[in-house]
């Protein structure tokens, strides 16, 4: 488990691998307090994450992505798209010769919400659903991820 800023987060993994992460409570994300957890490789990565100080995508040999074809396609490039960067369903599916529609089916069975960013990919007129916590927990990391961007270099 992990207190952060949008909630307690559930961290499972299997060996070395990292399985699933999930919101167990959500928080008032207004409430700034402080980072807790046990810390191995993936709730380090959280917590230097949620402090503003993981800018980096973990390497996809850290998952277990329990899908084949265009799903597991879809996530492998979501990989790709930089902290704090945001593109739309429209301009991933491209990137992989798929619809859109088949993006955000992949983007709602993300079991490595944050780990694989599916929280940078909106509608063209709207910020669009988020599993892990809905709209509000998704429009927050993007805040987040622009106000870091613009404290450091």
């Amino acid at each position: 488990m992990l207190i952060s800023q949008i909630g307690e987060l559930e961290i499972r993994g299997e060996g070395d691998k990292l399985v699933s992460l999930t919101l167990v409570s959500k928080r008032n994300s207004n409430n700034p307090s402080l980072i807790s957890g046990s810390e191995n490789v993936f709730t380090g990565w959280l917590i230097s994450y949620f402090n503003g100080k993981e800018r980096k995508q973990m390497n996809e040999v850290n998952f277990l992505i329990p899908f084949k074809g265009k799903t597991r396609e879809i996530l492998l490039e979501l990989l790709r798209v930089g902290y704090g960067e945001i593109v739309t369903y429209g301009e991933l599916a491209k990137r992989i010769n798929t619809s859109p529609r088949v993006v955000g089916n992949a983007m709602s069975r993300n079991p490595l919400p944050i780990f694989i960013p599916c929280h940078r990919v909106v509608r063209v007129n709207d910020i669009g659903n988020y599993s892990l916590g809905g709209k509000e927990t998704k429009k927050w990391l993007l805040e987040f991820e622009e106000r870091n961007l613009k404290l450091k270099p």
